[in-house]
């Protein structure tokens, strides 16, 4: 990954739909203690306790980097709505956890700290989506609901699965991991620390769901956001006894 531009706080994917879709996530995590690492110094996140005027400015500032006309953001609630986005939407926060939209210059936006983002372009640039999903979001089937409403046939697709928190990171109790069963149970590993627990791989899930459609292209990442402390991770912050954590956004674009 590089910077978009010159601005340090945007990173650049790299996917194969980088010829008709810009993708990138957002850094600014940073420091060790609560007072300057719990939301760092670029959180995009109004829900997080976080100053609101000031995550408004991280917000312009945002949406200046990417060079975007707009930015739709969204109140997730790790569900599997979904909905196509324009111009007038912008103005809105609708409740989903994944958007769709056939306008060049307008950014979709997905907050995380820990979550798999994972955006989604037609190789020909006739629509971008963008989707977020925290285990519940992929065992109900967030990324199947998306692809079901885009126009286009899966081999025509390119996704880009952003950081999220890793498989050897993310440890669940029996109540998460037994639910992923079926072929899905490839995803779940032993934790040799803990009899009980499991090692949950998101971002696996995430690229098979997407290979199971038939998704023409799937690139991963491979960036953790428990471990890279240019990411804001919300087990991190829990394991450090912090109260909350800012977000990062990964978003996608039409050229």
């Amino acid at each position: 990954m590089r910077s978009v531009s010159d601005d340090p706080l945007i990173l650049q994917a790299h996917w194969p739909g980088a010829g008709v879709a810009l993708a990138g996530v957002s850094i600014g995590y940073a420091g060790d203690t609560p007072a300057d690492a719990i939301f760092g110094n670029f959180n995009l996140a109004l829900h997080t306790g976080d100053n609101p005027e000031q995550v408004m400015r991280h917000r312009a500032h945002f949406t200046r980097a990417i060079a975007a006309s707009g930015v739709q953001w969204l109140d997730q609630v790790h569900g599997t709505h979904c909905f196509c986005a324009d111009e007038t939407t912008t103005r809105t926060t609708p409740r989903a956890d994944a958007v769709w939209t056939t306008r060049p210059g307008l950014a979709l936006a997905i907050m995380t700290a820990d979550c798999v983002p994972v955006v989604i372009t037609h190789r020909t640039g006739k629509f971008v989506a963008a989707a977020h999903a925290g285990w519940r979001g992929l065992l109900d089937g967030v990324l199947v609901r998306l692809l079901e409403q885009l126009p286009g046939t899966g081999e025509d697709l390119h996704a880009w699965i952003g950081p999220c928190i890793s498989r050897s990171h993310y440890q669940v109790g029996e109540e998460v991991w037994r639910q992923f069963d079926g072929p899905l149970a490839q995803f779940v590993h032993m934790d040799p620390t803990h009899q009980g627990k499991r090692h949950l791989d998101l971002a696996g899930i995430a690229a098979y769901q997407l290979q199971a459609w038939e998704v023409g292209q799937v690139t991963l990442s491979a960036l953790c956001s428990y471990a890279d402390r240019r990411f804001y991770s919300h087990r991190q912050a829990t394991h450090r006894g912090w109260a909350s954590t800012g977000r990062m956004a990964t978003y996608v674009m039409l050229r």
